[in-house]
């Protein structure tokens, strides 16, 4: 499996503004001003399949023999934080926490509802992921996430220079992602990628999205680099009164070099246009 690549570029943000003094609002106002994306748990995605991939099996030896190694690394990097002799991995499975510690585990991968539910929180306690679309003018995207086009639509600028390490493409296959948990648990080679798969892979039907993702080895807030933030794009039917409150937000701010504009429909087919806001468009 290859290992998913950071990606450089374009991507876009559409966002609704939310009603004067909400949560929406303030956390709009944080992710112009403040530079600050929140990182969402996996959990909190409105797809049913997110991050939830298919679990398969090893051979049952070779699934022991991985969990009994990643066991004793655990237990041997636990020895030497607290400056205790480490023992052998034969002395260890000899020993009956050890062995305790290695049944627990592995029941957990014999039974699915158990091995689904210790994969999903640990995977959705210790994931953020901030989502964004590589396109500003696909209309289910105004739709779903700008408020019906009442909304805007935040166009960042993530180049190498800039240091936004941690931006990836999602893939839209046929088949689910596969997951072996021995595997993942003996952090084998290659597993740590199969993760990765399992976050970055979706249905075909979601591929209008064209959807790439931060992500984050914690939720909650982290800070964007300062001059990533390039253009703010109004929906075509955006208020007045919301426009007037996010000039007076860039104005007090002082957000230079970014453009702000606003997208309109076209009377001939499904396309956009964007055109600049003047003073007092």
């Amino acid at each position: 499996m290859a290992v998913a690549e950071f990606q450089y570029g374009l991507f876009y943000k559409y966002r609704a503004f939310g009603e004067p003094d909400s949560r929406t609002r303030e956390h709009l106002r944080a992710l112009l001003i403040d530079r600050q994306m929140y990182f969402a748990s996996p959990r909190e995605f409105n797809d049913l399949f997110d991050s939830r991939p298919s679990f398969v099996r090893g051979n049952p030896e070779d699934d022991r023999k991985a969990v009994e190694s990643a066991v004793f690394e655990t237990l041997r990097e636990s020895l030497n934080e607290r400056g205790l002799p480490v023992v052998t991995k034969r002395k260890a499975i000899k020993e009956r926490r050890f062995r305790n510690e290695v049944n627990r585990i592995m029941a957990i991968m014999n039974d699915p509802a158990a091995r689904q539910r210790e994969f999903y929180e640990s995977l959705h306690g210790n994931t953020g992921v901030f989502c964004m679309s590589a396109a500003w003018d696909i209309p289910t995207q105004w739709a779903y996430y700008a408020d019906n086009g009442r909304g805007l639509c935040i166009e960042f600028d993530v180049t190498q220079e800039c240091g936004f390490n941690r931006l990836y493409r999602v893939k839209y296959e046929e088949a689910r992602p596969m997951l072996n948990m021995a595997r993942l648990i003996a952090r084998a080679k290659g597993a740590a990628d199969e993760l990765h798969s399992a976050v970055l892979s979706k249905a075909p039907s979601w591929s209008h999205e064209v959807e790439y993702r931060a992500m984050y080895n914690s939720m909650g807030v982290q800070e964007y680099p300062a001059g990533m933030l390039k253009s703010i794009i109004l929906g075509p039917m955006c208020s007045a009164e919301d426009e007037l409150w996010l000039r007076n937000l860039i104005a007090e701010s002082c957000l230079d070099g970014v453009s702000l504009e606003r997208a309109q429909t076209s009377d001939e087919d499904y396309s956009f246009s964007r055109v600049r806001c003047g003073p007092e468009s």
